[in-house]
């Protein structure tokens, strides 16, 4: 990767989730970057491999759907009924 391509992705990631401060805007769609979820964390953002769902408070949204399909938003869930094989959907996600 070259050191522009580099410094412009730093930047970009710093630009959209809040810089150092560690404030975030935006992530309120589904699957978006910054996006921090519910009280369960389900709708936190997430990415492939990245084991951001076990940061879920009591790791009660421990999966991340992109670890089960690429191709679909990207945020921590969790089966909506005890033993359920359903995952929880945020209310953004499902409109």
């Amino acid at each position: 990767m070259s050191r522009g391509l580099l410094l412009f992705a730093v930047v970009s990631l710093f630009a959209a989730c809040g810089g150092d401060d560690d404030s975030c805007e935006g992530g309120m769609g589904c699957g978006e970057e910054c996006a921090t979820g519910n009280s369960y964390g389900v709708g936190m953002y997430c990415t492939e491999g990245g084991g951001e769902c076990g940061d879920t408070p009591n790791r009660l949204a421990p999966f991340c759907t992109v670890d089960f399909d690429p191709g679909a938003p990207a945020f921590c869930t969790r089966p909506c009924e005890p033993g359920g094989d359903t995952g929880c959907i945020p209310i953004t996600c499902s409109s």
